[in-house]
Order: structure tokens, then C-alpha cells, then sequence
């Protein structure tokens, strides 16, 4: 085994374990990022949960995701029960395709840790490059309403680009929302998208924006799939996906003529993070097609030549074969000519 092939090796061996095992650590960590942002449970359980989890993840993932969904009505309960009933309404309705795409789940759900590192945009371009148009289109699109969501029930603008370096925390959403009914629960989580039509329209766009950018680099990472591109099949179809991306960001507010509400970041700062999520987005697929490549076999062993004999030749004995006699049958025949 050379230095270069151990680790496309390892993962190739043990393939059905690590894929199994990096959604379950994703779930784990998503459970252990709730609990702790909302004080729910002491540190040692939050620690024995998120084993317990990770554990059946990797040896059931349909299982995994029904005990998760459970387990974080707990924390959610703190904040509100009203709260708590509409995420486990989401959580149940979408099982069905969440407990077959449970890689897309954890990173739609991962979202808002992307956010303190400007690497928000990474996530239709890694979608894209991993699901192709319709899991980029639906991870992207459902990312950002979920983004927006979180950002609505801290105070925080919803607009995708001032959201950017944001750390999201617990305790400003567990003070508003504990003290709410279930009407005004719902007023808060979808009143900041409708102060006006054209702010709803705005966030209508850029959701679908997003949508679209993730379609866009499935589409391309399609496309250029062959032989001669296969090393820059990623970078090829992340780049013309990150241009619309930061163009989307600058033109749609101007449309809809919101600049004076919806700030834009300085076209440095924005340039900056649409690079690094593309540069991320692409090293995280090229890592992953390094693990996957095709690994050569090394050449059969030959059987060793035999030994050569170290005395004289040896004399192979034939039998001298003795000529055949003529049989009866011979002489009647030359006897017949002769008479």
C-alpha cells in the first residue's frame, strides 16, 4: 500500500461505514448544538445523548433520524410548546425524504453554522456538486427559508447577504418566544417577511435564487463530467454559479428598488465570501473524488523459476520403435496380382 493510496483505500473498504458516519455525527452535533444553546439537558447527558445517536446512526439512519426528531422536542419544548409542535410537524411530514436523503437533511439543517465563517453560500454549491439539480435546487431553496426563519426569531435582518459573519445564540429566541401563545408564536416567525409586498417579494426572490444556483451547479457538474475535464469538473461548474450568486445579491435589491432598506455588504467583503464558499465547495468535492478514485492493483506475484541442476545432464531414455511386420493381409493382396 503507497503513501498516496491508503486513505481512497480505507474509505473504499469500509464505504458503507463512513458514509453512514459523517450524517450521524451530523445529527449528533446538531443535537448537542440545540441542547446547549437552550440549556436543556446537563453537559454529561448531552454528551451520552449525542453518542447514543451517532451510534445508531451508523447502524440504522432511518432510526437515527425518528430518535432525533424526538430528542430535540426537549429542547424545543423549553423555548416554546407551541414551538416545539410546528418543528415536529416539519420534522414528521418531510420523513419520508429526509430518511432517504439524510446527508441533504443534516446540511439544510447545519446551515446557520456556516453563517459565522461567510461560508452560507456553500451550501447550493455543495448540494449541487453532491445531489445534482434536484437535490441542489431543494437543499439550496429550503436552506435559506430556514436561514431567514432563525434570523426572524432573533431580530436579525433576513436578508441573506447582511446575515453573513452572524453567530447565531440561544438565548434572545428562548426569552421572546417563551411567553408566547400560539397565535402570536405564528405572528412572530412569519411577520418579519411581510412589513411589506415588495420585502416579501425580495425574500421570495432570493430564496428562489438560491434554488436556482444550486440547480445551476448540478446541472454544470453534469455537464462537465468526461475524461478530459473530470479534475476541474467541480471549480468549472461552482464559478459561473458563484457570478450569478454575487450578481443576484446586487441586482435584486436595486430591482425591487430596496436600497435604501436592504444594505449591501461592500462588493469586497461579498467578493471574499462568494470565493471562499466556492473554493470550499469545490475542495470538499475533489476530496471526496480523491477518496472515490479507482485504485490500481498490484501486479501479480510470479511463481519463482525451479532451481537448476547442479550435477551432469540426465540421459532421458526413448524406447526404439521396432518396425511393423507385414501382416497377412499384405501378402494375399500381393499374391492375388500375381495370379
Amino acid at each position: 500500500m503507497t503513501p498516496r493510496n491508503w486513505l481512497p483505500r480505507l474509505y473504499q473498504r469500509f464505504r458503507s461505514f463512513w458514509d453512514r458516519a459523517v450524517p450521524a455525527a451530523g445529527l449528533a452535533l446538531l443535537l448537542w448544538a440545540v441542547a446547549e444553546a437552550t440549556g436543556t439537558f446537563p453537559s454529561e447527558w448531552r454528551l451520552f445523548f449525542a453518542g447514543a445517536l451517532f451510534l445508531i446512526g451508523v447502524g440504522w439512519p432511518a432510526v437515527a433520524y425518528v430518535t432525533f426528531t424526538f430528542l430535540v422536542a426537549v429542547p424545543l419544548y423549553r423555548i416554546s410548546i407551541y414551538m416545539a409542535a410546528i418543528v415536529l410537524a416539519v420534522l414528521i411530514l418531510s420523513s419520508h425524504w429526509a430518511m432517504r436523503h439524510l446527508g441533504a437533511t443534516v446540511l439544510t439543517l447545519a446551515a446557520p453554522a456556516f453563517l459565522p465563517w461567510h461560508l452560507e453560500a456553500s451550501l447550493p454549491f455543495l448540494a449541487g456538486l453532491w445531489w445534482g439539480e434536484v437535490g441542489g435546487a431543494l437543499v439550496g431553496g429550503l436552506a435559506a427559508v430556514w436561514l431567514k426563519l432563525l434570523a426572524g426569531m432573533a431580530h436579525q435582518p433576513l436578508d441573506l447577504v447582511r446575515l453573513s459573519g452572524w453567530t447565531p445564540t440561544g438565548e434572545p429566541i428562548v426569552s421572546r418566544f417563551s411567553a408566547y401563545n400560539s397565535l402570536q408564536t405564528l405572528v412572530e416567525l412569519f411577520g418579519p417577511f411581510a412589513h411589506t409586498s415588495r420585502l416579501l417579494l425580495f425574500h421570495v426572490l432570493q430564496v428562489l435564487l438560491w434554488a436556482a444556483v444550486g440547480y445551476g451547479v448540478g446541472w454544470l457538474a453534469r455537464r462537465t463530467w468526461s475524461d478530459r475535464w473530470r479534475g476541474w469538473s467541480p471549480v468549472l461548474s461552482v464559478a459561473p454559479s458563484a457570478a450569478a450568486l454575487g450578481l443576484g445579491y446586487i441586482i435584486l435589491p436595486r430591482l425591487l428598488n430596496l436600497s435604501e432598506k436592504v444594505i449591501i455588504f461592500l462588493p469586497r467583503t461579498l467578493v471574499a465570501g462568494l470565493s471562499a464558499s466556492w473554493l470550499v465547495a469545490a475542495m470538499a468535492r475533489e476530496f471526496y473524488l480523491y477518496l472515490r478514485r479507482p485504485l490500481r492493483r498490484p501486479p501479480p506475484r510470479r511463481a519463482p523459476a525451479p532451481a537448476r541442476p547442479t550435477g551432469p545432464p540426465a540421459v532421458e531414455w526413448e524406447p526404439t520403435r521396432r518396425p511393423r511386420p507385414a501382416s497377412d493381409t499384405d501378402e494375399d493382396v500381393i499374391m492375388l496380382e500375381i495370379d
